[in-house]
């Protein structure tokens, strides 16, 4: 019986290949309009697939339509996206008991569609804010300035005062262990005063550490991790479509240099935004 020596490994893995080809195609020609809008270019779609394809394997979503729709939804919104706050209605509706898997993936895939279009309706804004705070002088930037970016960028998506605050928390605590430094001494805000300053239509106060551990040279890798997190992601790191960006971010030997490449990455990135697509 021939069937039964029938390597199921290899007829799975000849499938995914099929799969990521037809991925490859579709995201090159049919969505050749939006890459310039991700950023990207039409030769990294390829590596993407394959890493989008491998994330999706380990995930448990390893073939038919759920594989392409982890693909997809990597494409739009980012590796890892369901670690980001602001897409946790997209998995709510994956992880949906009450229905067939077919409309999971098709009310999931709509809702992706949906969240990239509120996304790309804040950038510009967000782009102009990164963008202010890269044109100040490398010597004198501060992570107040960072806080200033992060401020602007986040109440263009529409986020609440109090959770800019945290959020900027949980940025500078992150760099803070990751680079050695003491913890922060900014006073954290009290529920109650968070009340107090609603009901007033006062924003919430900025941190009040000194900042006076930051070197220009990680005042300027702490901006550029706040403004690309916000930007592309949490993991933009691990999105093989932003491979330019990620050697810009990882090369600080001129920091001059530096905030120069990541103001045109930006600069192009907004104007594939808003231009027309004749390219007016």
């Amino acid at each position: 019986m021939a069937l039964l020596s029938i390597n199921r490994e290899l007829l799975a893995s000849a499938a995914a290949r099929e799969a990521d080809r037809q991925l490859v195609r579709y995201i090159r020609e049919t969505l050749a309009p939006i890459l310039p809008r991700l950023p990207t270019r039409p030769d990294l779609v390829a590596p993407f697939v394959h890493e989008a394809g491998q994330a999706a394997v380990l995930a448990g979503y390893g073939a038919g339509r759920s594989y392409s729709f982890h693909v997809m939804a990597d494409l739009l919104l980012g590796p890892r996206w369901q670690a980001e706050p602001q897409y946790s209605r997209i998995a709510r509706i994956l992880d949906d008991p009450g229905m067939a898997q077919d409309t999971r993936l098709t009310l999931a895939m709509n809702a992706v569609i949906e969240a990239r279009q509120e996304l790309e309706a804040a950038l510009p804004a967000m782009l102009d804010a990164a963008l202010a705070t890269l044109a100040i002088h490398w010597e004198a930037l501060s992570p107040r300035d960072t806080w200033n970016a992060l401020f602007q960028m986040a109440r263009a998506r529409g986020v609440r005062h109090h959770d800019i605050r945290a959020l900027f928390d949980v940025y500078e605590a992150g760099f803070r262990a990751g680079n050695g430094l003491r913890p922060s001494r900014s006073h954290p805000v009290s529920g109650y005063a968070i009340l107090g300053y609603e009901a007033l239509g006062r924003p919430i106060p900025p941190p009040d550490d000194d900042f006076r551990d930051y070197t220009p040279r990680l005042a300027v890798a702490f901006n550029a991790q706040v403004l690309l997190a916000q930007l592309y992601g949490l993991f933009h790191r691990d999105n093989a479509l932003l491979s330019d960006l990620r050697r810009i971010a990882a090369d600080t030997s001129n920091l001059g240099e530096h905030q120069a490449e990541l103001t045109h990455f930006l600069r192009s990135h907004r104007r594939a935004l808003t231009e027309l697509p004749d390219g007016r």
